[in-house]
């Protein structure tokens, strides 16, 4: 498994700590907090959920190569190595789900839902249309592993021609 090395931006003030990564901005390389562990701690969690998306859904993960080729002492980065593992449950062998996604512009973002599981909470948005593509991967994911856990049906869905689909394995 690759590991992944991004250059972080870190500042606080009064209201918390606030961290950037510049070459995942774009997919939601950012993250807040009351203290600096704890917004160090969100960015390394967001990305390492994100670069695993990316490679489930076959993207390309953006390269910081001026990070990944440094070995300048005090640099600030992020170091992440995805876990990629598919979850286990005791009585349910993965399944691979697939389910229609709306993904639209929204004001000034994209919003992203499932109309299958959008009463379930599968609907999310992002700052751009990857971004949203993403996060609704993921919310899907979590969505249906909670479901799995607590017994419940998922729907079959039928597919209809228009829009996007997902497939989600879990």
């Amino acid at each position: 498994m690759k590991t992944y090395r991004f250059r972080a931006e870190i500042e606080g003030d009064e209201d918390g700590w606030f961290v950037r990564c510049p070459a995942m901005e774009r997919y939601g390389g950012f993250a807040g907090g009351d203290t600096k562990e704890e917004a160090w701690n969100l960015i390394e969690e967001i990305l390492r959920a994100n670069i695993e998306t990316m490679l489930e859904l076959g993207m390309p993960v953006p390269e910081d190569t001026e990070a990944a080729n440094s070995s300048r002492e005090g640099q600030t980065c992020v170091t992440v190595l995805p876990e990629n593992k598919p979850v286990q449950r005791k009585d349910h062998s993965p399944k691979t789900y697939q389910f229609q996604v709306i993904i639209e512009p929204d004001e000034d973002q994209w919003a992203a839902y499932c109309p299958a599981l959008v009463e379930r909470g599968a609907a999310t948005c992002g700052y751009t249309r990857e971004e949203a593509y993403i996060n609704i991967h993921q919310v899907l994911r979590m969505t249906l592993e909670t479901m799995i856990a607590h017994g419940e049906t998922i729907p079959a869905e039928a597919l209809t021609l228009s829009g996007e689909t997902l497939a989600i394995t879990v």
